[in-house]
């Protein structure tokens, strides 16, 4: 789901060129539902802080930055767990509640 209003969008577009199409792809990205909770409001994982990432983080719940490190393919909004999807073969929580 979008974070942000257009303007912030074209703001960070003119300081990343086509990080409008970027966040577009990620917030349309088709995420698994937790397997804890069920909540749907999930996001991939993506170990790295730059400044394209970070406004793409900032602009869309479908992407969970880590600084380093990679606990699980996924990341639930609605209960804060850790989880791999199920292209990874193991669909169980780890972690705990991070945020």
């Amino acid at each position: 789901m979008l974070k942000v209003d257009q303007e912030w969008i074209a703001r960070a577009e003119a300081q990343y060129p086509g990080l409008r199409k970027t966040i577009y792809s990620w917030d349309a990205m088709d995420l698994p539902p937790c397997p804890l909770c069920g909540s749907a409001n999930t996001a991939k994982v993506s170990a790295g802080l730059v400044g394209r990432s970070l406004h793409l983080a900032a602009a869309t719940t479908k992407i969970r930055l880590l600084a380093n490190g990679y606990p699980a393919d996924c990341y639930c909004n609605q209960c804060g767990r850790y989880f791999d999807g199920p292209d990874s073969g193991n669909a169980q929580t780890i972690g705990a509640r991070t945020k």
